[in-house]
């Protein structure tokens, strides 16, 4: 319960923080986005939601079209999995992606965002789970809504539900639903 108001508590100052802003072509981006993560599958069988972080840079190739690279720490709660063992494990995303916002000019913009890279596991994924020796390829795909104010604002709110399958021995799968604020800079 204690994560899930703080992520409330920071969404708060992430509004109350945020101007608005104007993509424009030739303009850098930065994202900040928090998380709930939440384990599906295989996953969920030795981990229980928890929480993440991340930080992502950009550059806008057009004004509907956003090239970019993310770093995040998804953090799992802890599972019993049986009597002598639980799993407190961590992944680590390091993405490359491209956006496309759609609705240009317009105060609310949906967008859809594709990601690849790798999927670094830590915490007891790596020590203790057989999947988690070494690090995987993957990739995330994420549908999301941009809360834009003003016409020449720099900041935006977002929301962004994403799907993250981890291509291990099995294909592995986790949501995170992002919550943030990112900046244009430039232009």
């Amino acid at each position: 319960m204690r994560k899930a108001e703080a992520l409330i508590i920071a969404l708060v100052i992430l509004i109350a923080c945020s101007t608005g802003v104007s993509a424009q072509k030739g303009t850098y981006w930065l994202s900040i986005p928090l998380s709930a993560v939440v384990p599906t599958g295989d996953l969920a069988d030795v981990s229980s939601t928890g929480w993440g972080v991340g930080f992502g840079v950009g550059y806008w190739i057009t004004d509907g079209w956003l090239i970019s690279g993310k770093f995040a720490y998804h953090n799992f709660g802890e599972k019993k999995v049986t009597d002598e063992l639980k799993i407190n494990g961590n992944i680590m995303p390091i993405e490359i992606g491209i956006s496309y916002m759609f609705l240009k000019g317009t105060k609310y913009r949906p967008y859809v965002t594709f990601r690849t890279g790798s999927y670094n596991f830590g915490g007891d994924f790596k020590d203790t789970w057989s999947l988690g020796q070494k690090n995987k390829a993957g990739s995330s795909l994420g549908l999301g809504l941009a809360f834009v104010s003003g016409y020449e604002g720099r900041g935006m709110l977002f929301i962004e539900p994403d799907i993250h399958a981890i291509y291990a021995d099995e294909t592995l799968y986790y949501w995170t639903v992002n919550f943030g604020v990112s900046w244009n800079i430039g232009g």
